[in-house]
């Protein structure tokens, strides 16, 4: 359908524009064994059966029927992907929850699990947050040890970070940054050592220094980036430039006789595209 507002603005609203992808909150109460047996069953027999299904409609003619299956398949999916998250998500709380009265590893597996399939979760779960703990007092220590104009940068850092932003990530690779007697401002990985360093695969690498890349610092008389560039020269060889202001600004005095580093507190950070 089409409507018009006046002569010099003319759209077309078209239904893709209504029926489109949109957020859908859906509230279900029960109990964690039940959840576990919907998970399960959605990623397991439903979703095999829906393979099969759209296989034998290969042979059928019919456009209809084999776009209207492949895409029940697809939403299954999706569906499926959200109830696993929520499984992770309840069996975090529970074991946070036993952690918090001193219940030991062993006896928690002995609680949430009753067969191989669940031990082998709960126990990635259990392995997750142990490191996700480890990896926040690492991110403490690192804030307690860092200069004053870090602490600034990454505070505001914090102040404005999304959830997608893991920040004990982020504060890991400022202080290499920080730590760097690059002069350059460039740094050579070679032998995957960065994705060894953040435990990323390279698709995570790529995409955290994405992120790197987005953030701007105000510092003193200088704004820039924290990275400006970064590119793989072979397989296995990534090559980043970073602004070393934005990282260490009291060494980047003695290297640019125009730098003015200016007042901790005047320090300013922002994302940007």
């Amino acid at each position: 359908m089409e409507r018009k507002e006046n002569n010099d603005n003319n759209y077309t609203l078209k239904s893709s524009d209504i029926l489109g992808e949109v957020d859908v909150d859906i509230k279900v109460r029960m109990s964690l064994e039940d959840l576990r047996i919907l998970s399960r069953y959605l990623e397991g027999d439903l979703l095999t059966e829906l393979d099969e299904t759209v296989l034998r409609t290969e042979e059928v003619d019919s456009m209809v029927e084999k776009d209207y299956y492949n895409r029940i398949r697809e939403i299954v999916e999706v569906v499926a992907n959200g109830i696993y998250k929520g499984l992770i998500d309840t069996e975090k709380v529970v074991i946070d929850e036993l952690k918090r009265r001193d219940i030991s590893k062993d006896e928690i597996l002995e609680l949430m699990t009753k067969d191989e399939y669940d031990r082998e979760r709960i126990e990635n779960i259990y392995r997750a947050m142990d490191e996700m703990n480890q990896e926040e007092e690492e991110a403490k220590e690192i804030f307690d040890k860092i200069d004053i104009y870090g602490k600034m940068v990454l505070s505001k850092l914090k102040e404005s970070a999304g959830e997608e932003l893991y920040l004990p990530l982020i504060y890991k690779f400022y202080w290499m940054l920080y730590n760097s007697m690059d002069k350059s401002g460039e740094l050579v990985f070679t032998e995957n050592s960065i994705e060894e360093l953040l435990n990323l695969d390279r698709e995570g690498v790529e995409g955290f220094l994405d992120i790197m890349s987005g953030i701007e610092v105000q510092m003193g008389n200088k704004r820039g980036r924290v990275i400006e560039y970064y590119s793989y020269l072979n397989d296995s060889t990534l090559k980043i430039e970073y602004n070393i202001f934005t990282v260490n600004p009291r060494r980047y005095t003695g290297m640019d006789r125009e730098f003015n580093i200016g007042k901790p507190e005047d320090v300013e950070v922002r994302f940007v595209n």
